[in-house]
């Protein structure tokens, strides 16, 4: 695991003004773009004012062009060895403030991906996450570690990991500079830390890729990844 420069800056910011442009389109607003004040102004507008309206705009933001422009993106895959890699569709995730519900225990990617340990996920923040905001949160050494048991459900948590000696492995803390993001493998014990900011709502993206000549994946068949599920069910 490791923090790599990829200098996605323009990207971010892109990404960030669709957002806001998303939300004046559904809410009839005009909150302005090329503003980090304004765009958390918007997304906390967004989430208080219509609850029902924004899981549409949950389902929209994740569906826009600049989002999905990054999985090909040169200064992200010129970075990853490795040949004939497959993406999973990139995931938009906010996480307001005071809101946990969305927060999963600790856990690995690997249950999700059917058990493959060798792909890789990109945490890449969409603003500058401070203390306030929550930062992700990791079990240090835990990139050595194998996939730990763990039973599944169809509620959240989808994975809740079984206790061992892992629980006592330190924890850190990860500060992901704007630009940057965070490269961890399957097997890596992570989760989110709280939002407790005033009004800072915490953006970030998931960018996962998997590599067709691991054997685990050739194994497996090529297994399709991730539960899908609607997110309307989340977010109401």
């Amino acid at each position: 695991m490791r923090i790599i420069n990829f200098n996605l800056d323009q990207e971010i910011l892109l990404i960030r003004n669709d957002i806001v442009k998303l939300i004046n389109f559904l809410y009839r607003k005009n909150f302005a773009q090329n503003d980090l004040e304004s765009f958390n102004q918007s997304v906390c507008y967004a989430q208080q004012e219509n609850r029902q309206l924004f899981s549409s705009f949950y389902d929209a933001a994740n569906t826009l062009p600049s989002l999905f422009g990054l999985l090909n993106n040169y200064k992200i895959t010129n970075q990853i060895s490795g040949n004939l890699l497959v993406a999973d569709l990139p995931k938009l995730r906010f996480d307001l403030p005071g809101e946990t519900r969305h927060n999963d225990p600790w856990h690995q990617e690997g249950p999700y991906y059917g058990g493959l340990i060798d792909s890789i996920t990109i945490w890449i923040p969409v603003v500058d996450v401070d203390e306030s905001m929550g930062k992700l949160q990791v079990k240090a050494g835990s990139d050595m570690a194998p996939l730990i048991d763990f039973h599944l459900s169809k509620t959240r948590p989808y994975v809740s990991m079984s206790s061992g000696a892992w629980e006592t492995w330190a924890t850190q803390e990860v500060y992901v500079p704007l630009g940057s993001g965070f490269v961890f493998a399957n097997n890596v014990i992570h989760r989110s830390g709280n939002n407790v900011s005033i009004n800072k709502p915490r953006v970030s993206i998931q960018v996962r890729y998997h590599f067709m000549s691991s054997p685990e994946y050739l194994s497996r068949n090529f297994p399709r990844t991730f539960f899908i599920k609607s997110v309307h069910e989340d977010l109401i």
